[in-house]
């Protein structure tokens, strides 16, 4: 039968690289713990470059880091971006000429400043003109209408022209205006007459007047004397034919008013003259 042999504590040696082992192992974590903390600051790092550049990517920078009060740090000033035409929305973002910026979008606007009526630029108006007037140049100007006229208003408080003297403006046409005040008889001076005088009379001067010297007025008429009277008629005058009483029979003339010289005026058909 064997006989076992009695334990005993291990050699020092043994123990001393014992102790060793461990404490490499400890100094190993410790290390590899150094490495990690390292590899986290270097991506924190990475990062905030990446922050950093998207923040510079439209050229700005948060507000708060520059005291921009709210606004934005656009190319070394502090701007609205919601109302700047060159920064309208965003850094770097500049509006066309002739827009303005207006909750952060471009748009156009109206130039109508000084202007009433035509095109404000922005496809739109800036007013209307009433009738009868034209925009010319952002101003309604009053269009004359003076078509088929030739005197008279235009419309617009000037004239369509004038009429020459003697005439009127009636309708927008000139027309002539009768000159008979104090006119009884000849031309009227537009092509027409003032009246017409009687068989007997002429007219003189605008008047009425007895048409030959050997006739006279009587009463409004103009009546000729015996012997015109008959020699009118084709009778005989013998110079002798005024009487106051009726011609005799056989005789022929005229009676009271037939004659200016005489009551009656009588002719002898046998050449003679003879009154009763």
């Amino acid at each position: 039968m064997a006989v076992r042999a009695p334990m005993t504590s291990p050699p020092a040696a043994v123990t001393a690289a014992l102790a060793a082992v461990l404490l490499a192992s400890c100094a190993g974590g410790d290390a590899l713990d150094a490495s990690t903390s390292r590899d986290g600051r270097d991506a924190a790092a990475r990062d905030a470059g990446r922050d950093g550049a998207t923040s510079g990517r439209d050229g700005a920078a948060p507000a708060d880091a520059a005291g921009c009060d709210g606004a934005v740090l656009c190319e070394g000033r502090c701007v609205d971006t919601t109302s700047d035409v060159d920064h309208c929305g965003g850094c770097g973002r500049a509006c066309a000429a002739g827009e303005t910026c207006a909750g952060g979008s471009c748009g156009c606007v109206a130039a109508c400043g000084g202007r009433e009526c035509g095109d404000d630029g922005c496809g739109g108006s800036c007013g209307s003109c009433p009738a009868g007037s034209a925009c010319e140049g952002g101003v309604c100007r009053c269009v004359p209408a003076c078509g088929g006229r030739a005197c008279g208003s235009d419309g617009c408080g000037g004239s369509c022209g004038g009429c020459p003297a003697g005439t009127v403006c009636e309708g927008g046409a000139c027309r002539c205006v009768p000159a008979c005040g104090g006119r009884e008889c000849g031309d009227d001076g537009c092509g027409g007459s003032c009246g017409s005088c009687a068989s007997e009379e002429r007219c003189e001067g605008g008047t009425c007047v007895c048409r030959a010297p050997d006739w006279q007025d009587v009463g409004g008429r103009c009546v000729p004397s015996c012997g015109t009277f008959l020699r009118d008629r084709g009778l005989p005058d013998t110079g002798g034919g005024c009487c106051s009483t009726p011609c005799a029979a056989g005789t022929e003339g005229g009676g009271p008013g037939d004659t200016y010289d005489c009551t009656y005026c009588c002719s002898s058909t046998g050449g003679g003259s003879s009154c009763s």
